[in-house]
């Protein structure tokens, strides 16, 4: 009864900005963006096995200042993962896996800004094509965007620039979001 409890308590709780939490690929400590926040939802909550699970995610400056951007490509810019009630991550597929390893070849970067109370454009991802999701029951997705420094934290200089690995990342992260896989 008590891990029951346990576990649903973990589950509700909401990630708090200036948080720090683990990113799946980098080995920065990150700390939760207080000047951004990631807005996700799913299509459906509830789909068969088999059927995609289209993930609709947007970023939106919540501060009053400008948020400088960059926009490369997704394994570049964020990360999603998916649980079950349990917390443990599930297997991802070879998609999942290519897309948890950074870009290797050229990419092009878009560089903007969102301004205050902005809301970026609306993305969507097939959550089934990065985890194996064959088995019916309620499970959970997270989704981040990587932005770069925090303000007032300075790039490293030289030789510091080529290890890169100490500087802290912000990161906006969505909640955890329930969908269920039925038969």
């Amino acid at each position: 009864m008590k891990l029951l409890f346990l576990v649903a308590a973990s589950l509700g709780t909401n990630i708090m900005d200036g948080q720090a939490i683990k990113d799946p690929v980098e080995s920065n400590p990150v700390l939760v963006s207080s000047r951004a926040q990631l807005i996700a939802s799913p299509e459906q909550g509830s789909v068969r096995i088999g059927d995609p699970i289209i993930l609709h995610y947007r970023l939106k400056n919540v501060s009053s200042g400008m948020i400088p951007l960059v926009y490369n490509d997704f394994s570049n810019d964020s990360w999603l993962m998916v649980t079950d009630a349990s917390g443990t991550e599930l297997p991802r597929t070879k998609e999942g896996d290519r897309l948890r390893q950074p870009s290797t070849g050229l990419t092009a970067d878009v560089v903007g800004s969102l301004g205050p109370t902005v809301e970026d454009a609306d993305r969507i991802i097939d959550v089934s094509k990065l985890h194996q999701l064959d088995r019916p029951g309620k499970y959970f997705v997270r989704i981040a965007r990587r932005m770069g420094l925090p303000p007032g934290v300075p790039f490293p200089k030289y030789p510091e620039i080529h290890d890169t690995s100490k500087a802290p990342l912000e990161e906006a992260v969505s909640e955890l979001i329930p969908f269920t896989i039925v038969p």
